[in-house]
């Protein structure tokens, strides 16, 4: 983008980011946001996010924002808008994040005069200006769609990939782990000679933790709700982790993965993937008999497959992609 078409921008539009985050939800909406408000910041482009107020949302958005009472949900259901809409008289962006949406809401916001970008990671047409579908493809004209368009966040465009030579394996299920799952897979891995880092997200229960604290081992550390997991990326070689997000910035950095596919959203994210080799995965929704199959433990051990995943990995995922969002935003909505 050219400096004169910044100043335009800045003049005739706002730019609003929307999505929620709690127990329930988990992260990963809010996180898309985040990072590509980011993006935003970097370009010196003013963006207003709203969400509602909570301990998690409260830590992780600190400036330039409009924390609200309810969530998405609640002004879908009464058919409103935020008030702080109403006091800004120019073009209005808004970009959301949420499955509690509908096209009766995205009519609303559109005779309001606010154009909408939806993160659908569904591909259903709910009537938005421009919708992001992340990892998977859509020949639909007003979906962004692929691997060029994954908003990870700022610090990964500078990192190198990993170099597969330390021989640590990090777990990571989320913010919120109901199953027990972390515990298993630490278990199981436990059993291999590698040293394992295991994250505790925000919302893990007491008697998990305790669990996990008491595998006796020398060989694991627990990582306690970290803002950020590049830090444990860079000192592994190997992931376990859910189908979400947290996929696409491990294989930005080169690093073999093995997802646990939890939901029908994460199917989506991991579809291409699959296809394309670059994960392996345990579909937990078919089978919630926990175990690592030889092709599983590819991951860990097969050199040729780990070659194959840090060669080409960092060739299809664009650290770009914030970028590449905000001109095919500016592009088609201005």
């Amino acid at each position: 983008m050219n400096i004169k078409s910044k100043k335009e921008l800045k003049k005739n539009y706002s730019f609003y980011l929307w999505a929620d985050t709690d127990k329930k939800i988990g992260l990963g909406h809010l996180n898309r946001l985040r990072f590509f408000m980011q993006e935003l910041s970097k370009q010196k482009i003013k963006a207003n996010f709203l969400t509602k107020f909570n301990s998690l949302s409260r830590s992780l958005i600190k400036n330039n924002h409009f924390f609200l009472s309810n969530d998405i949900s609640y002004y879908v259901k009464k058919m409103i808008l935020p008030k702080e809409f109403k006091k800004d008289q120019k073009n209005k962006i808004i970009f959301i994040d949420s499955y509690n949406v509908n096209k009766f809401f995205f009519k609303l916001l559109r005779e309001n005069n606010i154009k909408v970008v939806y993160f659908n990671d569904f591909k259903t047409d709910k009537g938005a200006n421009l919708n992001i579908c992340v990892g998977s493809n859509s020949k639909n004209k007003n979906f962004l769609s692929g691997f060029n368009f994954i908003p990870l966040a700022s610090e990964y465009a500078k990192s190198k990939k990993n170099l597969l030579n330390k021989k640590t394996v990090l777990i990571t299920l989320g913010s919120a782990d109901p199953r027990h799952l972390s515990l298993k897979l630490t278990e199981l891995v436990s059993r291999f000679d590698f040293n394992i880092l295991v994250v505790v997200g925000k919302y893990y229960s007491n008697s998990l933790y305790k669990k996990l604290l008491s595998v006796k081992s020398k060989k694991i550390k627990l990582i306690f709700k970290p803002k950020s997991l590049l830090k444990y990326f860079k000192k592994s070689d190997s992931v376990i982790c859910a189908g979400g997000f947290t996929v696409f910035e491990s294989l930005s950095l080169g690093i073999p993965t093995l997802c646990v596919e939890l939901c029908d959203n994460q199917s989506v994210n991991l579809i291409n993937l699959k296809k394309l080799g670059l994960i392996k995965v345990i579909d937990y929704r078919l089978n919630a008999n926990l175990k690592l199959k030889p092709s599983h433990l590819d991951v860990l051990f097969n050199k040729k497959y780990r070659h194959f995943v840090s060669k080409n990995a960092l060739k299809i995922i664009s650290r770009n992609g914030s970028l590449n969002i905000l001109k095919e935003t500016i592009k088609k909505l201005t």
